[in-house]
């Protein structure tokens, strides 16, 4: 992610969508720390909560685990 980041934000000011329009999903990058996904489709978001999980923030963790428990 620091690289997309680096290249990305290099002297850029605003926000960065990158939207999958096969899966119908959209990535904000929002800072260095990460990104917000949205998708169309519940069954796309859990597989990649599934395969990402350790990636959630720590402060994020208890309210995305609860929407996906």
């Amino acid at each position: 992610m620091v690289e997309i980041n680096e290249e990305l934000y290099c002297g850029f000011v605003g926000d960065i969508f990158l939207i999958n329009e096969t899966n119908k999903t959209i990535f904000r990058l929002y800072d260095d720390r990460g990104l917000d996904i949205v998708a169309e489709n519940t069954e796309v978001l859990k597989t990649v909560y599934a395969q990402y999980n350790h990636w959630i923030l720590d402060y994020d963790r208890d309210r995305i685990d609860e929407i996906f428990s």
